[in-house]
C-alpha cells in the first residue's frame, strides 16, 4: 500500500477563538435560528417541548432492525436520519460532543481516559468544558434538567457522585459502570446501591422523573443513557473467552437466532488496500466466528430491554398529558465492528459499521416515516437542534460566554431536505497504527464523510477512499488515478475542516 508523507499535527486540548469571532458568530446563528418556528404542540414558537434522549452504547446501527417498539413507534411515526455519523466513535468522546456540541479537536476529548490526547472526565472538568454544555443552557432558560445513566468515562472513578452543572436532577451511575446487576446510582449526590438489572432500573428512573416533572409548568429535557449493549459482568456460561458481552437479562437470554453478519465485508477476503494495522489481522477461522455470532446475538438481546424502556417511555408521557409536546430522540455514541475487515470486535476506526449512527427523532413538528438522506453530525448536531427547539440561544446560552458549537440545528433539514447542500462531516479519533508516534502521540486519524463517500488521513501517512457505492467498503480508492479529483476534493475538505471552529465547521 502507499502512503502520503506522515503529517505532523497534534491534537489540540482547548480551542483559542477570539472573543470577537465568537460574537459574530454568534448574533449569524441567532439570526438563522430566529427565522424558524420552534416546533410545539400548539405550533406556537413560545411553547417549548420537552426533550427525551435515549442514548445507547456500543449499538449498531443495523441492530434497530430488532427493536420492534423503537422501530415502530420512533422510525415508522417520525424523522430517521439514514446518514448520521459518530465523528469520534467512542464513548466519552461521542458524550462529550453532544454536551459542548464541539469535535474532540475544539473540546479537547479525543479518548476515554485521560492522557497526552485528552480525554475521559477527568480532563473534561479540569478544562471547564463541564460548564459550558447543553444542560446549562437549558437550566439556565428555565427547563427542568435530569439525568440518568452512564455519564462520561471516569467519572465513577473521579466524579465521586457529585451532581454535574447545569442539572437539576443527577441519577448517574457511580459504581462499576459495566456492571449489569450490581452498581452505584448517584441520587443527587446520595449514593445508593441497586441490584436490579441497570436496563430496567434506569427506565424506572426515568419513567419516574417523566411522572413527577409533567405536571410542573416548566419544559424538562431528560437524558437517558443506556449501557446496554456495551460489554459488562456478571459473565455468562457461553460468553466468548476473548470478547467482551453484554449482562443479558434472563427473559431475554437465547430469545434470538442470529448468525454473524452476511455481507463480503465480513472476514474481508482481501485487504491489501488496507492501513497495515487492518493488514495484520488473520482471517477469521471457525472459532472466533462462534465467538462473533455470540457476542452478536448477545448484543441484541440486550437490546429488549431498552426496547422495552422505550415503550414505557411513551406510555408515560401519554398518561402525563405531554406525549404531543415531547421531541423524543434515540442515538448511539458508536457502532461496533463484529468481524468486518477481519475485526473481531471493537470500535474507534471511521469504518461504516462503528460511525454509522442510529438517529430516530418523534414529536410535534416531526413529519411520520420522514428519512434524511443528508450525512449529519450525530451529537454535535443533535446538541443545536435541542437549542433550536427550546428556542433559547439568543437569550440565555450565552450569559457565561460565547456558545462555540461545532454543529448545525436540523430543524431547517427536516423542514426542507431538497434545498440542503452537499455537507461534509469531520471524522476524527484515535485509532489505527500499533503502538505510538515518535513524539509519545498515539496514532489517530481525521477524515470526512459527504455524500459521495468517505475520506481518511491516518497520522501514518495512510490513506483511505470509499465511494458510498461501495457499501461494504472493500476497495479503497485513494491510489486509482481515476479518482484522484475525488480524492482532492474530498482532502481539501478536510484541510478545511480538520481545525475548523463555530461557523467554519457548519459550511
Amino acid at each position: 500500500m502507499q502512503t502520503g508523507a506522515a503529517r505532523e499535527w497534534t491534537p489540540k486540548r482547548k480551542s483559542h477563538v477570539s472573543v470577537l469571532a465568537a460574537l459574530v458568530v454568534f448574533v449569524v446563528v441567532a439570526s438563522a435560528l430566529a427565522t424558524t418556528e420552534v416546533p410545539s404542540a400548539s405550533g406556537a414558537a413560545s411553547q417549548r417541548p420537552n426533550v427525551v434522549l435515549i442514548m445507547t452504547d456500543d449499538m449498531r446501527k443495523d441492530a434497530l432492525a430488532r427493536m420492534q417498539v423503537t422501530k415502530r413507534r420512533l422510525a415508522h411515526r417520525g424523522v430517521r436520519f439514514a446518514h448520521a455519523v459518530n465523528s469520534n466513535p467512542l464513548c466519552c468522546p461521542a458524550r462529550a460532543g453532544l454536551l459542548t456540541g464541539q469535535y474532540s479537536h475544539n473540546n479537547g476529548i479525543w479518548s476515554n481516559k485521560s492522557d497526552s490526547m485528552g480525554g475521559g472526565f477527568e480532563d473534561f472538568r479540569a478544562s471547564g468544558a463541564n460548564r459550558r454544555t447543553l444542560p446549562k443552557w437549558l437550566w439556565k432558560s428555565g427547563y427542568h434538567t435530569a439525568f440518568v445513566g452512564k455519564y462520561l468515562n471516569g467519572y465513577s472513578v473521579h466524579g465521586d457522585g457529585v451532581p454535574e452543572p447545569g442539572w437539576s436532577e443527577w441519577r448517574a451511575i457511580s459504581g462499576r459502570v459495566g456492571n449489569y446487576l450490581d452498581t452505584i446510582i448517584s441520587h443527587n449526590g446520595t449514593k445508593r446501591r441497586t441490584q436490579k438489572y441497570i436496563t430496567a432500573k434506569l427506565n424506572d428512573i426515568a419513567v419516574n422523573v417523566i411522572g413527577r416533572r409533567a405536571p410542573k409548568p416548566k419544559p424538562f429535557f431528560l437524558w437517558l443513557a443506556h449501557i446496554a449493549p456495551h460489554g459488562g459482568v456478571p459473565h455468562e456460561a457461553d460468553d466468548p473467552a476473548d470478547i467482551p458481552t453484554p449482562h443479558v437479562a434472563p427473559r431475554d437470554r437465547n430469545t434470538s437466532s442470529i448468525d454473524v453478519p452476511n455481507h463480503p465485508g465480513f472476514n474481508e477476503a482481501d485487504v491489501s488496500d488496507k492501513p497495515e494495522h487492518i493488514r495484520v489481522l488473520e482471517p477469521i477461522d471457525d472459532d472466533r466466528r462462534a465467538q462473533i455470532r455470540e457476542n452478536r446475538q448477545q448484543h441484541i438481546e440486550s437490546l429488549q430491554a431498552v426496547d422495552r424502556g422505550v415503550r414505557r417511555i411513551i406510555e408515560a408521557l401519554r398518561r402525563a398529558g405531554e406525549l404531543r409536546n415531547t421531541i423524543i430522540v434515540f442515538a448511539s455514541d458508536n457502532g461496533y465492528s463484529m468481524g468486518e475487515h477481519r475485526r473481531k470486535q471493537g470500535k474507534t476506526l471511521p469504518y461504516d459499521e462503528i460511525i454509522a449512527a442510529p438517529l430516530l427523532m418523534r414529536g410535534p413538528g416531526l413529519p411520520a416515516g420522514h428519512v434524511v438522506t443528508q450525512p449529519v453530525a450525530a451529537m454535535q448536531d443533535v446538541m443545536a437542534t435541542v437549542l433550536h427547539w427550546a428556542n433559547i440561544w439568543g437569550r440565555y446560552c450565552c450569559q457565561d460566554s460565547p456558545v462555540a458549537i461545532d454543529g448545525r440545528t436540523l430543524v431547517p433539514l427536516i423542514a426542507d431536505p431538497d434545498k440542503a447542500q452537499d455537507r461534509a462531516v469531520l471524522l476524527e479519533g484515535v485509532g489505527g497504527g500499533v503502538g505510538t508516534s515518535p513524539d509519545g502521540i498515539r496514532h489517530h486519524y481525521q477524515g470526512v464523510r459527504t455524500n459521495w463517500g468517505t475520506y481518511v488521513e491516518y497520522t501514518t501517512g495512510e490513506r483511505e477512499l470509499y465511494s458510498s457505492s461501495d457499501r461494504w467498503q472493500l476497495d479503497s480508492l485513494h491510489d486509482t488515478p481515476a479518482n484522484a479529483s475525488d480524492r482532492q476534493s474530498m482532502s481539501a475538505d478536510l484541510d478545511r475542516l480538520r481545525d475548523c471552529s463555530r461557523r467554519s465547521c457548519r459550511r
